[in-house]
């Protein structure tokens, strides 16, 4: 009986000792996940809140006016390119610019819904950067796009990015930047984005229906309210290191 005894602590011990994590795995995982992942930025992504280096040769224009018999106040504050070798570019990138403030402007004064606008009395639509980048090779800005008014419990919020290639003289999309070459590796950068998020999200979604920007080190990552059917804004930023299998080479 005691032989039986002693063989079974032996085993429980042996089983215990095999299957405990190295003390290198239980702390590798949280530096890993602080160095990859920038968590926390929807605070520090809005237009009131955010700081952000704004590149040499950009400045700022700002368009106001009122629509809706006065109702409501659009604001947008717009980048410019001041360099002359940089004017299609510029011309370029306004008319997406601008294209994407009359698309939210139509989608959020709600035209279809005569009881709501009779009903508000005052509103506003705001559009400005939150993160701007410029290299030899592309251009690429975000913005934050609201909507509020006297009925709203709380501001509407998107993101809205463009990225202009410099060598090719041309729009590009997620697609283009990033190098999907198959359905695993798709899913593989949506899982990656939401494990970014805080807290990690475990939603299924397309990564090139959402906005990116970027700075020298890192790629930022917005999604709207309601798009991943949560009423709030989601954005990380994930080290460009960490990303650079998914990135084309031309934008490395």
């Amino acid at each position: 009986m005691k032989t039986l005894l002693f063989a079974y602590i032996l085993l429980c011990f042996y089983s215990c000792h095999k299957n405990k994590k190295q003390p290198s795995e239980v702390i590798a995982k949280p530096v890993i996940i602080q160095d990859t992942f920038m968590r926390n930025l929807s605070y520090q992504m809005s237009i009131q809140d955010r700081k952000f280096n704004v590149p040499a040769g950009i400045v700022f224009d700002t368009i106001i006016k009122k629509i809706k018999n006065g109702k409501i106040t659009q604001s947008v504050a717009i980048p410019r390119l001041t360099e002359s070798n940089l004017i299609q570019a510029e011309k370029t990138l306004r008319k997406e610019t601008m294209r994407a403030s009359d698309r939210f402007l139509k989608d959020q004064v709600y035209d279809n819904d005569k009881d709501y606008n009779q009903k508000v009395k005052n509103g506003e639509i705001g559009m400005g950067p939150v993160m701007i980048y410029k290299d030899n090779m592309i251009i690429n800005y975000c913005f934050q796009l609201s909507y509020s008014d006297n009925i709203l419990v709380r501001p509407y919020n998107e993101y809205y990015s463009v990225t202009y290639d410099l060598i090719k003289n041309r729009v590009i999309n997620t697609s283009v930047f990033f190098k999907i070459k198959s359905i695993d590796d798709s899913m593989e950068l949506s899982s990656f984005i939401l494990n970014g998020f805080n807290p990690p999200l475990r939603n299924e979604f397309n990564f090139t229906e959402i906005d990116f920007s970027m700075d020298d080190s890192v790629i930022y990552f917005f999604t709207d309210q309601y798009q991943l059917g949560i009423p709030f804004n989601y954005s990380c930023g994930i080290r460009k290191k960490y990303l650079n299998r998914f990135i084309k080479d031309e934008y490395k």
